[in-house]
């Protein structure tokens, strides 16, 4: 009688391990290129401007950002655009055009990834100077968004504002 409980136990037991094992992942499939992710033309719809002190100390959103989006009279961010050239998979051009915006940043030029293969920020080169716009995700690109933020510093003080660019892809 003790052998056919130890049995019945002992096939309990490997059948609960074999129900436990983990399923074998299907394929994923080949990653998305960014280079064409990014590739077309991209219109800010929004603006947000944070004071990163003021976001340090844990001021409440009201005191630390702000939509300036349309904040200045007679000018809006807005409807400028960016454009992104690709030589089938490697960056190569980009074009601002800045409608009647306060936007401080390079109308023409390269660009590429900070890093090819696992890129964070696009770097904007014009004439020599570099512009680096960090990509705060790419979860957005499939749905035709991306939002890149740049940073701006002052040697005296370090970094004192952040200015989030919300855009909606155009073209491809």
């Amino acid at each position: 009688m003790k052998l056919t409980i130890n049995t019945f136990l002992g096939m309990g037991l490997m059948l609960l391990a074999f129900a436990c094992s983990p399923d074998e992942p299907g394929p994923i499939g080949e990653p998305a290129n960014k280079v064409e992710q990014i590739n077309g033309t991209w219109e800010i719809t929004r603006v947000i401007q944070v004071d990163i002190p003021a976001e340090q100390k844990g001021f409440p959103s009201i005191a630390r950002t702000k939509d300036i989006t349309d904040a200045l009279p007679g000018m809006s961010y807005s409807g400028a655009t960016f454009t992104f050239d690709a030589n089938g998979t490697t960056p190569a051009s980009f074009e601002i055009d800045k409608k009647n915006s306060p936007l401080q940043l390079p109308a023409s030029g390269t660009w590429a990834f900070n890093d090819p293969e696992y890129p964070s920020a696009v770097v904007l080169t014009s004439n020599g100077t570099e512009q680096v716009l960090e990509i705060a995700s790419f979860a957005e690109v499939e749905a035709g968004g991306i939002v890149f933020e740049l940073v701006r510093s002052a040697p005296e003080r370090g970094p004192y504002v952040r200015y989030e660019y919300y855009l909606n892809r155009v073209s491809e």
